[in-house]
């Protein structure tokens, strides 16, 4: 066989695997699908908790392990209401990432870019965010009218975040520097709460 043929057969048998490969990459989507983190997260969740993924001492099925770090997350679905993420913060780095299932990581926030002890979101869809701020429109026309009735807004302070689908999970990273924090950082991590906050509360606390 020439040069010219082995060339054009190698060539031919390099496109045929390279479709092999493509069409058992398509054949494999919904069962890949499936296996995303929010799918592994959804059986294990409990309203309010953090679930460990993984942590300093302990391996679970996060497949970016990292001894120095504890990792946390909760799913969530906001078809009902927004949800309020509540995550105390320490001495040593902290983050939250909050993900969607087709965007991905649409907001992220670390300890250092918070005021006080605690990191403190309300996710919305963008309905949602409309009806609040329609809610806090409304307030604040009502304060204007009686300047000397104040109105206490329970959500006052909160870090409002739209988020792009209705269902997501927010993973928390807690950083143990050394050894003797692992246990520590597990702990934090697993205090994050994920709470459903319905938006009808706030007008009967206010």
């Amino acid at each position: 066989m020439s040069i010219v043929g082995r060339f054009a057969f190698a060539t031919l048998c390099a496109l045929v695997l390279a479709s092999i490969a493509h069409v058992g990459a398509i054949l494999l989507l919904p069962f890949v699908s499936q296996q995303d983190a929010l799918s592994r997260l959804q059986p294990v969740r409990v309203d309010g908790e953090a679930v460990l993924l993984s942590g300093p001492e302990t391996r679970g099925w996060s497949t970016h392990h990292d001894p120095a770090t504890a990792l946390s997350a909760c799913a969530y679905d906001l078809s009902e209401a927004p949800l309020r993420v509540t995550f105390g913060t320490g001495a040593h780095f902290q983050s939250a990432s909050f993900h969607s299932r087709g965007s991905g990581v649409y907001f992220t926030l670390t300890d250092r870019a918070v005021e006080g002890t605690q990191m403190d979101v309300l996710i919305m869809t963008p309905e949602q965010r409309f009806e609040d701020e329609a809610r806090r429109a409304a307030s604040a026309d009502a304060e204007d009218r009686a300047p000397t009735v104040r109105a206490q807004d329970p959500l006052a302070g909160v870090i409002r975040v739209t988020a792009p689908e209705p269902q997501g999970f927010v993973a928390f990273r807690v950083l143990a520097p050394l050894p003797g924090l692992a246990e520590t950082a597990t702990e934090r991590a697993l205090s994050a709460r994920c709470t459903p906050f319905p938006l009808n509360d706030t007008d009967t606390a206010s």
